[in-house]
Parts: structure tokens; sequence; C-alpha cells
């Protein structure tokens, strides 16, 4: 089903606007296009508002370039309600216009109106077949809804029309991880790491789906090169520091958890697992120093650093439970 609006009829009182403009008097196109610039240049000086004040009162009449104008306005102001209403009038001046419907299912999949977005998305392609957003706006409304075979497939379809290209088999690998497809994630990731071998994301879920297809000692290898081979990499020092830390290997572990702080600085995983990994060893000031800054940074980990206080208690490391303590107030208890 298309969702494609007539074009209404808006009737508009005549009033000056603190612009000067008379928005009931006929607008010729040369005052309209002046209008539509004059728009465009408070956009670019981040003035949606006066955009909006300019545009609005001329929408029935406004042609494609300006509703579009005033979308983008509207956009920016987070009403996106009224860019989609915009969006819908230019569309109803053309139900041809695959770029418009691309723009409308983009709106309706922010709103969470699914159905809408793929029908508008699958027409927007059926009119350009080889306009690539439609695509991938289509594969995004299908994992929106949970059919992840049907995004796969538009991925592969995009193989067919547009090439083989290093981002269309990471979000094949990446949506069968999603899935937890074991055999056939394995083999999409292992194609995917093929054709973008210096993406870390395709190392670490193909070690991934290993480990949950019993192949743990292999998927481990795997991670533990990524992290070696990608140091800026949060996420591989993360999935390569956890293993080291499953393993009770706790100064690697420190180790790699560290280099996840040096790649984010504001990785408050990084921090906590460095912090356990550290009270591990029994280093405990350093400990102390990672964990609060961890949940300093999250306060989701308070109840981590609490744990670590109950527990230096209970190894009576009084005064050490206490320097602890004093990062509660900074973790928001």
């Amino acid at each position: 089903m298309k969702y494609l609006l007539k074009k209404s009829t808006l009737f508009s009182i005549a009033f000056l606007t603190c612009y000067g403009t008379a928005i009931g008097a006929p607008q010729t196109k040369a005052s309209m296009n002046a209008q539509v610039v004059k728009a465009n240049a408070f956009m670019k000086a981040g003035k949606s508002a006066d955009a909006i004040k300019i545009l609005k009162p001329m929408i029935s009449d406004l042609p494609r370039h300006g509703l579009l104008a005033l979308s983008k306005a509207y956009h920016a102001q987070k009403n996106y309600l009224e860019e989609t209403r915009t969006l819908e009038s230019a569309f109803a001046q053309n139900d041809k216009d695959y770029y418009i419907q691309t723009l409308l299912g983009g709106c309706y999949l922010a709103n969470h109106e699914l159905e809408k977005a793929a029908d508008n998305f699958s027409a927007a392609k059926d009119l350009k077949g080889d306009y690539m957003p439609a695509y991938l706006g289509l594969a995004k409304t299908y994992e929106a809804k949970g059919q992840l075979d049907d995004a796969r497939q538009i991925f592969n379809d995009m193989v067919q029309s547009f090439g083989s290209k290093k981002f269309f088999f990471n979000e094949i690998c990446r949506l069968y991880a999603v899935e937890g497809s074991m055999q056939e994630g394995i083999m999409a990731c292992q194609r995917a790491t093929s054709f973008d071998s210096a993406n870390p994301g395709n190392h670490i879920t193909l070690g991934h789906m290993l480990i949950e297809n019993d192949q743990s000692q292999r998927g481990e290898m795997i991670i533990l090169k990524a992290a070696r081979q990608f140091k800026r990499s949060e996420a591989a020092q993360l999935a390569a520091a956890s293993i080291r830390f499953k393993h009770q290997q706790w100064k690697d572990a420190a180790d790699i958890y560290m280099q996840a702080t040096i790649a984010n600085p504001r990785s408050d995983e990084g921090y906590l697992g460095w912090g356990k990994s550290l009270f591990q060893m029994q280093k405990y000031p350093e400990a102390k120093v990672a964990i609060i800054k961890a949940c300093t940074i999250n306060k989701k980990y308070l109840g981590d650093l609490k744990n670590a206080i109950a527990e230096l208690r209970q190894k009576d490391k009084s005064l050490l439970a206490t320097q602890y303590e004093e990062g509660l107030g900074r973790c928001g208890d």
C-alpha cells in the first residue's frame, strides 16, 4: 500500500509577518524563490525558526525546493510531525518523486510507523532501482520490525545491483550475529572479514560466533589477534580483555582493559574491567582509581564500587574500604 496524500487546499488569512510579507498576497515565482533563498540563508546560520516563519505561511504555494527547505527547518527543530506533513505535501505534487518518498520513509521510520516506512522505501526502490538510500532505508526498517531474513536479503540484492562493497558484507555479518544464526553467520562473517579485513567489528563478530558454536579456542584466538592488530578499537580491546578476565589472567586483562581506555578515554567498561582486574591482583589503590572513574562516567557501576567496599571489609581491610567509600559521593550515592 502506498501512502500518498492528495494535495490539500489551504486557505490563509492575509496579514503581515515580521518580515513584511503579506501572507495572503499572491506570490510570483521570483518572489517565492527569493523567500526560499532567504530561508536557506537562515538555515545556514542555524536559525531554523526564522526559516519556518518565512516559509510556513506559503506552504500551500511552495514549489518542491521550498517544501524541502521547510521540511529541513522542521527537522532541525526536531518537529518530526510537521516535517512529515511538509514532505507529504511535496510528494502530493509528484507521486513519482523517489527522493521525496525516501525522505518520507525516513520520517515514518523515525516515528516508528514501520509499515508506512517499509511501503515508502519499497515504492521508492521500485521507482528508481539504483537509488541506494531507498534500499538502505528498507533494510533498516526490516531490522526494526525484526524481519532479519528480509533485511539480509536487501543487502544481498544490493550486492547484485551495486557490486561487492565492503559495507554490504559487513551488514550481512552483523545481522546474522543479531539473530544468532551460527553456521550461515560464520560463513557470512568470514566473507565479510575477507572483503574488509581492516574492520575490527568483523573479526570480533566472527570470533564470538565461533565461540558460541563450540569453537572457543579458534574464536578466542581471532579476537585476541584483533585486539593486537586494532589498538585504537575500544570494542576489540574490550572483547579481548573479557576473554583474559574469564580465564583469570588478571595481568593480561588489566593491560588490555587499560588499552581500551586509551582507545576511548570515556570507556566506562574499560575502566571498570581495568579496576576489577587490578583488584584481583590486590593492587587496591590503583583499582580504586579505575573503579571510581568507571562509575563517575556511568552511575550504573555504583554497585560495583559498593561490592568492592564490602569485599575489602570482609578481608579486614577497613582503611582501604574507607578510602574506597570516598568515591561514593562522586558516583552519585
